[in-house]
């Protein structure tokens, strides 16, 4: 969820969330206290500059797998201690729960009109843009991996990149996704 005035940071709990993600210490953090508090190891906050938004990815050691939560005005976040494991564990934990989450090969093909090249850079931040490549006179190819958690947003971001930005390659998720957005809002397809 984002809203589209950008998202308001919690009005207490972001020097918490430095901490913890600093000391590498865990949280508790959830949309209410009533409902429960989900404990969490913090592991590193993004903004997004096209939503305006700031997020947290975090480590829940229980399912060995990154969430990625909206740091909205709603959310509670309270200190929860030290993990239950050693830093050095939960190191070598993440990377294999992010290879669970990785979409590889994402291959965009930009003819630049419109400053599209500029805008898919801008659009992209936070992707590991892993090719970018010049084909001819105003056509360009930019590729990237990103995660599994990002798709909606992806495909948010290509609608508003428009036809002058197509995707060639994917996984069939995102293909098939970005489809039935396009299809819904009477739009060019831009996929091949």
């Amino acid at each position: 969820f984002t809203p589209q005035g950008g998202s308001v940071l919690p009005k207490t709990g972001f020097g918490l969330l430095l901490r913890a993600i600093k000391d590498h210490s865990m949280i508790c953090c959830g949309t209410s206290e009533k409902d429960g508090l989900k404990k969490i190891f913090p592991w590193k906050l993004e903004y997004s500059a096209f939503d305006r938004c700031w997020w947290l990815l975090a480590y829940d050691i229980n399912t060995k797998s990154i969430e990625r939560i909206f740091l909205g005005e709603h959310v509670h976040i309270m200190e929860a201690g030290a993990p239950p494991i050693p830093y050095g564990e939960i190191q070598k934990e993440i990377p294999v729960a992010l290879e669970k989450h990785r979409y590889k090969g994402i291959r965009l093909h930009i003819t630049d009109r419109y400053n599209a090249l500029k805008r898919c850079f801008l659009m992209f931040e936070n992707e590991e843009i892993t090719a970018s490549k010049y084909i001819s006179d105003g056509e360009y190819e930019m590729v990237f991996d990103t995660m599994d958690y990002y798709k909606t947003e992806i495909v948010r971001k290509l609608m508003y990149l428009g036809e002058n930005v197509v995707l060639t390659e994917g996984p069939a998720g995102l293909k098939e996704e970005l489809l039935e957005k396009m299809h819904a809002a009477g739009a060019a397809t831009t996929i091949e």
